[in-house]
């Protein structure tokens, strides 16, 4: 089966994001706000909320890649 990214995962924070990089550079973003009513405004995740979700869709991937 042949999946759309590479491994290695990668998890980073730059500026507003947390980025799953794989290892071709391709990436997905979860964007983030520590201020609570920008957050809601603009449905975004906090710094926490978005890199646990980092980990949990890198696991999945990385499950679905074995």
């Amino acid at each position: 089966m042949s999946t759309p990214y590479s491994l290695p995962l990668k998890i980073h924070k730059v500026c507003e994001s947390i980025q799953i990089v794989d290892a071709r550079g391709r990436a997905i973003y979860l964007y983030v706000e520590e201020a609570e009513l920008r957050r809601f405004e603009m449905k975004r995740w906090t710094e926490a909320e978005a890199t646990e979700i980092a980990r949990i869709i890198a696991r999945a991937l990385t499950g679905a890649a074995g």
